[in-house]
């Protein structure tokens, strides 16, 4: 308790960025060149990551702030994708960001753009990002390019490609511009080398990449003490994915009948069966009623 101490109690006022993971992989791309209100690219993995936010050169065209900073993202390319709001998801807007007086004279002076994200991207998957200020209070500022989709900055966890400069809000495209900045990622952990992050995995200690789950319980069947939730322990279960807590065995072959596709044993299949759960291989149906002689209470159907 400071107020003992005869100090006043303060907050911190700001935000905490945090990562999933220890394991931060940000990835620094090119030094501005040029600038619009906003930039859209993609960036590819080469392993499962979590995009958590963005750094980036601001400079405002009055005044000392940007008035409202958004970022969009969408699941694929924005090729195709960049003259309309439809199938993007929207992060922001946040008022009020810092940005330098002049971006291309200072260009170790990044800007955080403090929106907090953890878009997950897995590996081999591509997601895009449209970066931009939504108030005309600033630049954004990006560099001249090469080709879109084009690999414009690397590491060993992510690609960033060459994107397109953008007037607010998704209208006029300047091709073959490269976002200016840092990416801040995290690598998104597997522990059991499934391709299936632990935070999704069903089974995070277990590999299975098909990520089963019979009783559709939350756990794979890898990891599951009773696959078929029917109370009886897979080890004992005589069905272990097919739900049957009396755990009927008409044939006592170890095989419950809920999993047995000949319960009775006799060689014909339950489903050509006339009597299932009796045995009768020779399938004799005096009536022809379609019940064999073995389960029919009345054989000749007087």
């Amino acid at each position: 308790d400071v107020s003992s101490c005869g100090y006043t109690p303060r907050v911190f006022s700001g935000t905490v960025y945090h990562s999933y993971s220890k394991s931060v992989t940000d990835l620094f791309t090119v030094t501005p060149s040029n600038g619009q209100d906003g930039i859209m690219f993609d960036v590819r993995a080469n392993q499962n990551i979590l995009v958590h936010g963005f750094s980036s050169y601001l400079e405002p065209t009055t005044g000392t702030w940007t008035d409202q900073m958004e970022v969009y993202y969408r699941q694929g390319t924005h090729v195709c994708y960049e003259n309309s709001a439809t199938g993007w998801t929207k992060i922001g807007p946040v008022h009020n960001v810092v940005a330098s007086d002049d971006a291309l004279a200072e260009p170790n002076v990044q800007n955080r753009i403090p929106l907090e994200m953890e878009i997950p991207i897995l590996s081999g998957e591509t997601v895009a990002f449209y970066v931009t200020n939504a108030a005309d209070a600033s630049n954004i500022f990006y560099a001249d390019a090469g080709a879109v989709g084009s690999v414009s900055a690397s590491n060993s966890h992510i690609d960033v490609l060459v994107g397109k400069g953008k007037v607010y809000p998704f209208l006029a495209s300047y091709v073959g511009r490269a976002f200016a900045g840092t990416v801040h990622t995290a690598i998104d952990p597997d522990g059991d080398k499934d391709g299936i992050p632990d935070r999704i995995d069903n089974c995070p200690v277990n590999h299975n990449p098909d990520q089963l789950d019979t009783d559709k319980d939350g756990l794979g069947n890898a990891c599951d003490k009773d696959d078929d939730n029917d109370k009886v322990l897979d080890g004992a279960d005589n069905c272990p994915v097919n739900y049957n807590p009396d755990q009927l065995d008409t044939d006592k072959d170890g095989l419950g009948n809920a999993c047995d596709p000949d319960d009775d044993n006799d060689k014909v299949l339950d489903g050509s069966d006339n009597c299932p759960v009796n045995f009768n291989p020779d399938q004799l149906d005096t009536d022809k009623d379609g019940l064999g002689d073995a389960c029919d209470p009345d054989d000749d159907n007087d």
